[in-house]
């Protein structure tokens, strides 16, 4: 009997040992992958964060900041309330820094929605015109 126990001991304390090895590697790949998703977080919603839009004499301006990095996709559109575009702003890769675009207002009356969209994230913000 005193053997039998002696075995299931080193056998409990091994299945503990690769159980503590296993939350380890659990927690570890937690941290990391929310590191990760913090660093992503930031670049993606850099953009966002400097965005503005005014209009001033008839023309719309938009304002934003592209963050440090390489080169991304960036596309600004205004777009109607029934869906349909009535300007595109950027499409297309830009560098890094601070950039301005603008588009005639024109006839544009309403409410239409000025819509940002990078790599990975999009914006919508309403815009109003009299």
């Amino acid at each position: 009997m005193t053997e039998q126990v002696y075995e299931w001991l080193i056998t409990m304390r091994s299945a503990l040992l690769v159980s503590a090895v296993c939350v380890l590697l659990y927690i570890l790949g937690k941290r990391m992958t929310m590191a990760f998703r913090k660093s992503e977080t930031q670049v993606a919603f850099s953009l966002v964060d400097e965005f503005q839009s005014a209009i001033q004499d008839g023309t719309l301006n938009v304002s934003f900041h592209v963050p440090k990095g390489p080169p991304m996709d960036v596309e600004i559109s205004v777009i109607s309330n029934q869906g349909a575009i009535l300007a595109s702003l950027q499409k297309g890769e830009m560098s890094p820094g601070h950039h301005t675009r603008s588009c005639e207002v024109g006839d544009w009356k309403g409410r239409c929605v000025l819509l940002l969209r990078s790599e990975n994230q999009r914006l919508e913000r309403f815009v109003s015109f009299e």
